[in-house]
């Protein structure tokens, strides 16, 4: 059996470390959301995320090719259109870089 070389394996050991470390940071990062009831005791809330429906600014958008979309406004104020994908015909937002 080859012998291992100790900076090799403090290397390999740091690794894990921080490996596992990243793993347990990554788990905390969706932390759940909780209200305190009448007894004083802490229950889970389930948070509804809600959509809101596009809003059309009534200005139309040109590709290159030529087609027309219209512009659609998001809640934070970005411009977009939505597109069909040619190979999918899934339906995307694609935001407009206004200069």
């Amino acid at each position: 059996m080859k012998k291992i070389h100790p900076i090799t394996f403090i290397r390999s050991v740091l690794f894990v470390i921080t490996l596992i470390l990243l793993t347990l940071a990554g788990l905390n990062l969706g932390a759940q959301t909780i209200q305190m009831d009448s007894v004083g005791n802490y229950r889970a809330v389930r948070t509804l995320k809600i959509e809101s429906k596009p809003q059309a600014t009534g200005k139309t958008f040109t590709d290159t090719k030529g087609n027309v979309y219209p512009i659609y406004r998001s809640q934070s104020g970005k411009m977009y259109v939505l597109r069909t994908s040619g190979k999918t015909g899934n339906i995307y937002k694609q935001y407009l870089k206004i200069n």
